[in-house]
């Protein structure tokens, strides 16, 4: 409400949505308002981040000859540790 670009009313439902619902509303909001082209500029950045940390792992596997690199090893300032724990995790 502070920028103009949505009024009191409209800020106050989106806070009572909550989160899963409030998260599909904000992507909702932004495509009607600002354009389709803002999401996809999110999700394009989003991409090129995990096809880094991917290409790091792949790179990691090839050097030690496993996919479990420690929490120390980074790439681009990232925990490539944390970041394949994570991966794993939501295959499961």
């Amino acid at each position: 409400a502070a920028l103009g670009l949505v009024d009191t009313a409209a800020a106050e439902r989106y806070r009572a949505l909550g989160a899963p619902q409030g998260a599909e509303t904000a992507r909702t909001w932004i495509r009607e308002r600002i354009g389709e082209q803002a999401l996809k500029i999110e999700y394009t950045a989003h991409n090129d981040a995990w096809d880094s940390m991917f290409e790091a792992l792949v790179s990691y596997s090839a050097e030690t000859g496993h996919c479990y690199p420690t929490d120390d090893v980074a790439v681009d300032g990232r925990s490539l540790g944390r970041w394949s724990r994570k991966q794993r995790g939501r295959q499961r």
